[in-house]
C-alpha cells in the first residue's frame, strides 16, 4: 500500500500548516513516531522545526501537549481525526512524499504469501484499494445527499 506523509494538527493550525513554505520558514513543534523515516531528510531541509520523538500517538493528542502537529502518514491519521475531531491531516502543498508500507511473511510461508499477493492484486483489479480510499481518506461519498423540498415535483407531481 502506498500512504501520503501528512500532519496531523489542530483545526485552527490546518491552512497555516498545509503550505509548505509556512513550514520551511516557521518555529513548530513537531511530534514524530520513533519509526519514521522521513525525520533525518526532514531535518535537513527544514532545520527550525522542532522535531520531538513520542512513543505512541496518544502523548500527541492528550491535554498537556504542547505541540503543533504530529507527522505521520495521511491514512493513519485520518483514522486518529475520527476519535479527536478537533484535529485535521494536512498534507503541505504543493509536495506529495508517498511511500510504501508492506506486510512482513515468515520465509516458510510461501503459500500464505502467494494467497496474499493474489487476493492483493484482485482487490486493486476491483478497485477495492482506491474505492476505500476515497471513502475513509479523502470523504467522497461520505456526505448524505438530502434532496431539496421543490413545489413542482412535491406538490403538484409536475417531474
Amino acid at each position: 500500500m502506498t500512504v501520503n506523509l501528512a500532519l496531523v494538527t489542530r483545526d485552527h493550525m490546518k491552512k497555516e500548516l498545509s503550505i509548505r513554505e509556512n513550514l520551511l520558514a516557521n518555529r513548530y513543534k513537531i511530534a514524530v513516531m520513533d519509526s519514521n523515516p522521513f525525520i533525518k531528510a526532514i531535518e535537513q531541509k527544514a532545520p527550525n522545526l522542532e522535531m520531538e520523538f513520542i512513543s505512541d500517538e496518544r502523548e500527541y493528542f492528550s491535554e498537556k501537549n504542547d505541540f503543533d502537529a504530529l507527522l505521520i502518514s495521511a491514512e493513519a491519521g485520518s483514522a486518529w481525526t475520527l476519535y479527536h475531531p478537533g484535529y485535521s491531516v494536512v498534507i503541505p502543498k504543493p509536495s506529495v512524499h508517498r511511500y510504501a508500507l508492506a506486510c512482513a511473511v515468515a520465509e516458510r510461508d510461501a503459500d500464505f504469501l502467494t494467497y496474499l499477493n493474489q487476493w492483493l492484486k484482485v482487490q486493486e483489479i476491483n478497485g477495492f484499494e482506491e474505492e476505500n480510499y476515497n471513502y475513509w481518506i479523502l470523504g467522497k461519498g461520505a456526505e448524505v445527499e438530502k434532496k431539496r423540498w421543490c413545489l413542482g415535483s412535491d406538490v403538484f407531481k409536475l417531474w
